[in-house]
């Protein structure tokens, strides 16, 4: 029997999906979404799974509520398992129980799965608590946006004004000032703090904070747009980061915010308040930001090392790896019963995997490659050839093919023979050197990598630079952003895994190109971190 199940997303960062929420995406055979749902969370799915999107968005609707609710009822008569999958919560401003009614009217099973507000999650993100004893009791979340409203609210602001708690507005950056002016028509104080935080929980955040009487000012002067949320109340003024170096501060002196984050408990309200509104910043936003593009293995330990260092990873691209015709040929190699290479030659740890899983495939006993030895180039191929349980003979102490190609050239006899499993586009000057030194190989292209850009790839001028785990992958971003029309800041830093990657941007015109001593995702994570330091 077919199930809908209607998820809360969270936020924004694919982190801060529930368990069970991630548990349910990764076994859907129907995913239907809607817009500021991160392309991470995507990535949880089958490949397979089929995705429909429905997202709204201010004058760019996709979707009628209407016409969900029937696409919701198709999927589920066509599908065993449908996530109806929604950003933040589902029951606040998600319009959940619209399509839970539709659901019941057709008897259709489904199944509920809380989502963390965006109304409480992003203020905290950005160092502001809805709450606070002595300050905020309570606090009150609405809708800054109606359907029959663009120029006005329906309101009761003298209600408002009388409220003992945070009032947090979501949607609602179009009607900032229609909220503002009525809040002090109403009676609040224009010196009341007020924030408003746009691309919240995401690497692009960007914090305004301000009164009532200049906050649409500063909105205008720091081009914030939506979506975003609007805070207003004495917390607003915070600035509860627990990091402070790792965003950019504006108009105020690092040791004003070091202050603000010290008040104790024990101070009066009063005091409290006062020590918060001076020196607060007028912008936080993250500045350590590295952009990533990889496969989805590779993205997630540069991630990790990245995050060592305080660095923000973006994920620009993900790489997957497509076998290639080439692949096939392998079969034959595994199916005869004398190994006839001496010699096995890794560039890249896809290589190692897609290589030892093949000869699994044809139960291929390992015990024949007794006789042949391994040749490899970084630590990541390393690894991956370890975790076969094999041990390299051969390794250059500078990861690069042209050393690689020296060793061979060095240990590889006249009447030896070696095959190369590699990838489709790999550089040509390795085997080009093997072949002038007339060494005996068969160059095996069993793979290519191909890539998808995330939606981050649209605002890579916020980016302090670029990292890239293989030369296909530079291809393939250059090759994606000129067929979506995204333009490459030229000035861009680019930092590389290996040479191959570095040259090819290079031989494009870039000019800020940097090398990883280390060919790993920890050189890699080292390199970017030294970028920062300087």
């Amino acid at each position: 029997m077919a199930k809908v199940y209607l998820i809360g997303a969270g936020p924004g960062d694919s982190d801060l999906i529930t368990l069970r929420g991630k548990r349910i995406i990764e076994k859907a055979d129907c995913i239907i979404y809607d817009s500021l749902i991160s392309d991470e969370i995507l990535d949880f799915a089958k490949k397979d799974a089929e995705k429909i999107y429905v997202g709204k968005r201010m004058g760019k609707h996709s979707a009628k509520q209407d016409e969900i609710n029937e696409i919701l009822i198709d999927a589920a008569q066509k599908y065993h398992t449908v996530v109806r999958l929604k950003g933040g919560d589902p029951f606040v401003f998600g319009r959940g129980g619209e399509e839970v009614r539709a659901l019941i009217a057709h008897g259709i099973s489904f199944e509920l799965i809380p989502g963390i507000t965006s109304a409480v999650a992003v203020p905290e993100l950005a160092g502001i608590p809805v709450t606070d004893r002595g300050v905020a009791r309570s606090f009150h979340v609405f809708t800054g946006h109606t359907k029959d409203s663009a120029n006005d609210l329906p309101f009761d602001f003298n209600t408002l004004t009388k409220l003992n708690g945070t009032l947090i507005f979501l949607m609602g950056l179009h009607n900032l000032g229609v909220i503002v002016n009525g809040l002090i028509s109403g009676g609040m104080s224009e010196a009341t703090p007020c924030a408003v935080i746009s691309d919240g929980a995401c690497a692009f955040t960007k914090t305004v904070r301000g009164t009532l009487s200049d906050i649409e000012e500063k909105v205008k002067k720091y081009q914030i747009s939506s979506p975003a949320i609007i805070v207003i109340g004495e917390t607003a003024g915070y600035v509860f980061l627990s990091n402070i170096s790792y965003y950019s501060e504006v108009t105020t002196a690092k040791s004003n915010i070091e202050s603000s984050l010290l008040i104790s408990d024990e101070e009066n309200t009063e005091e409290k308040i006062g020590k918060v509104s001076k020196g607060i910043p007028e912008l936080t936003k993250i500045d350590r930001l590295a952009g990533i593009v990889a496969t989805e293995r590779f993205a997630e330990r540069l991630s990790s090392e990245l995050e060592k260092y305080d660095i923000t990873p973006v994920h620009l691209c993900r790489m997957e790896v497509v076998e290639q015709p080439d692949i096939s040929k392998l079969d034959d190699i595994f199916s005869n019963d004398d190994f006839q290479y001496d010699w096995i030659v890794f560039t890249s740890q896809n290589a190692v995997t897609l290589f030892f899983e093949r000869a699994k495939k044809n139960n291929f006993d390992f015990r024949r490659f007794s006789k042949a030895k391994f040749a490899i180039i970084g630590t990541g191929t390393e690894k991956a050839l370890n975790e076969y349980g094999f041990q390299a003979d051969l390794e250059p102490e500078e990861y690069t093919t042209e050393m690689l190609a020296k060793l061979l050239m060095e240990n590889v006899s006249a009447t030896e023979k070696v095959m190369i499993p590699r990838a489709l586009r790999g550089t040509k000057d390795f085997t080009e050197r093997l072949s002038e030194a007339n060494i005996t190989f068969d160059e095996f292209h069993i793979y290519d990598v191909c890539g998808r850009l995330y939606n981050a790839s649209q605002r890579l001028e916020e980016l302090p630079c670029i990292t890239f785990a293989s030369r296909s992958g530079a291809e393939e971003f250059l090759y994606l952003c000129e067929e979506n029309n995204i333009e490459i800041p030229r000035d861009m830093k680019f930092v590389c895994i290996g040479s191959g990657a570095a040259d090819f941007l290079e031989s494009k015109g870039f000019s800020s190109v940097i090398t990883a001593d280390v060919h790993s995702a920890e050189g890699l994570g080292k390199t970017v971190a030294e970028i920062f330091t300087k």
